[in-house]
Parts: structure tokens; sequence; C-alpha cells
């Protein structure tokens, strides 16, 4: 038995000189100390000098113009195909010796998530499906007319409302909130100059266009995930899809709003919406703005907040009458939404 295993292990020692080529594409030959607890594969690539790896590699790595020095992508070239990147791995000895393909496509998926560059496949009526700063389903990443394009180059034909959320996107002010003119133009070949003091450098960071009607589509999508809160005028949305003509450039977008308390409706916490223990939905969301500093407040905010204090016992009903938030008659009866005059 003894001799089995010193047999096995001579063997596994023989094979202790691993031949490889390195970055600067010459042949080289160096020793591993062979542990007999692992398998001999996971030892060699478990040494630098192997070049193996089966993990995702930095997305900056594939970038036009990197510091790895794969010059994989020219920074002359707008776009470069997905199928290009991931095969030149397969036949450059000098790049890294990468396990699995999946590891090449994850790559590329998380430079599209981080926003380095848009990947687009084309559509047969010449259009493109596009991605940026956003999941890419396993099948189009897979697919063979993929391609990769420069942010500067690039042209989206969508943009993913939850990138609207306040501090998704770099160089955005939300401070007093976003005007959407600002929106559309961040979206019109907009260059983003972001300072490094720490690093004492500057980075140029373009952004790809994408047409006003799309930017307008995801804001209405925004709004009514609730991702923004929307202001136009005495127009106030969130949490609802606005109406038609609210989503403009004059409009502006906001942080979605703090949920109200139900004791923040009463007469002592509101005393400017109550007369003689009485009060309206709208008297009641007029002081509610003021107090915030706004000029209304969005219906399903105000809805949500006096239904809770209704069910509570904070407040009770003397006179149901039925409105939708735009003011037009609904019905008349129990329950619902829109309550037009209330008691305490």
């Amino acid at each position: 038995m003894g001799s089995k295993k010193d047999i096995a292990g001579a063997v596994r020692q023989a094979y202790c000189i691993v031949v490889t080529r390195g970055t600067d594409d010459v042949v080289h030959a160096f020793k591993v100390t062979v542990d007999t607890t692992k398998p001999l594969f996971q030892t060699i690539k478990e040494d630098a000098k192997s070049r193996i790896t089966d993990l995702p590699l930095t997305p900056d790595a594939i970038l036009p113009g990197s510091t790895s020095g794969f010059d994989l992508w020219r920074e002359e070239e707008e776009r470069r195909r997905v199928k290009t990147i991931v095969g030149a791995f397969a036949e450059r000895p000098k790049l890294p010796k990468m396990l699995r393909r999946k590891d090449l496509l994850d790559t590329v998926s998380n430079g599209c998530g981080q926003g380095l560059y848009v990947l687009s496949l084309p559509r047969p009526d010449g259009s493109a499906r596009t991605w940026w700063r956003m999941p890419i389903d396993e099948a189009a990443l897979a697919d063979d007319a993929l391609e990769a394009v420069q942010n500067s180059a690039a042209v989206l034909d969508a943009l993913d409302p939850s990138l609207l959320a306040p501090g998704k996107l770099e160089g955005l002010d939300w401070k007093n909130g976003l005007k959407i003119a600002d929106l559309v133009s961040y979206f019109d070949g907009h260059t983003l100059t972001i300072d490094h003091p720490d690093e004492g450098w500057t980075e140029q960071k373009p952004i790809p266009r994408c047409p006003e009607a799309k930017v307008l589509e995801a804001v209405s999508a925004a709004v009514k995930n609730g991702t923004v809160w929307i202001t136009s005028g005495v127009a106030s949305v969130w949490g609802d899809m606005p109406p038609v003509g609210i989503v403009s450039k004059t409009a502006v977008l906001r942080a979605p709003p703090e949920p109200i308390s139900v004791s923040s409706l009463t007469s002592e916490a509101l005393p400017d919406a109550w007369t003689d223990g009485k009060a309206s939905v709208h008297s009641i969301e007029q002081a509610l703005a003021a107090q915030r500093g706004v000029i209304s407040l969005p219906w399903k905010l105000v809805e949500a907040a006096i239904t809770a204090a209704m069910n509570s016992g904070f407040i009770r009903v003397i006179r149901k009458r039925w409105f939708s938030p735009l003011g037009t008659p609904v019905a008349v009866g129990s329950g619902g939404s829109g309550w037009r005059s209330i008691a305490a």
C-alpha cells in the first residue's frame, strides 16, 4: 500500500514543469511545488505565472486605450463585436487564459451595467435594441451580432426608468428639483467632467445620446412607478401615470415625497386646514403643501394619508362627495378615494 502511494507521489512530482506563453508572447517554463493534497491543475492555476483565471475580468480591461495592454478595442473604433472581444482570448496566447466563455461574457455585461459602454443588438428593420446601465438577458448577450459601442457614438433606443432615481446618474443636481429640460440635455451628447482630487486627475465621461421622446417616456414610467415625483405648475403627480401634457421640458422632477403621518392631519397639527372642526381634502392638501414648501402634493399621497386617518379614527367623514383627482364626479356612496368633506 505504501509503495502505491510512493509511486503516485513520484508521478505527480514528475509533472512539475509548466510551459506557457507570457504577456510578451514568449514561451516560458517554470516549476511548481506539487501539493499531494489537491489536484495538480489547481496547483498550476493558483500560480500567478500561469495566468489562468476562472473569474470575470475587470471591465475596464477591455475598453479602448485600456492600461491592461490587451489591445482588444482601438480608440478610433466606435463599436466592436462582442464575439470578437471574447474570441480574442482563445486566439491570442498573450491574453489571460479564461477557463469559461461565460466569465468573458459576464465581464462584458458588467461593463455595460457600469455604464462604460452601450451594448447594441441590430434588428432586421435596421434599428437596434440597446442596453446601458441595465441587465442584459443571456440570449442577447450570447448573440453573435451583439456589439459594444462607445458611449460617445451610441444612441439609446430606450432609457431604463430606474436610472432616474435621484443620485443614480452622476452630474445631475437634485437639490432643488431636476428640470426635465436638464435631463434631456444630459442625453444629448453631454460629457461629464469628473474630478479625482485625491489622485490628481480629471476624467471625461461621455453620456450616450437618447432621443427626447424616449427620455420623456422614461420619466412617465418613473413617475408611475414611484421612482420620482413630478411637478408642473399646480400639477403634482407621484405613483400614478402623469396625464398627457404634464411631462414636458418645463416640468420638474423631485425625490419621492415623504409619507404623511395620520397625526399630522389633525386640527392641532394642521390648524390652517380646519375651521370649526371641519376641513376639506383640498384645505388639508393645501396646508400640507405649504408646510413642505411646494404648490401642491400628489393626490395618491394625500389620499393614502386621509384613508389611513379615517381607518384609525383620527378623522371621520360627515359628507361623502366622490371626486377624481382632477375634480370630475365619479360616484356617490361609501368607501373609495377622493373625500372632499371630512371632519375631526
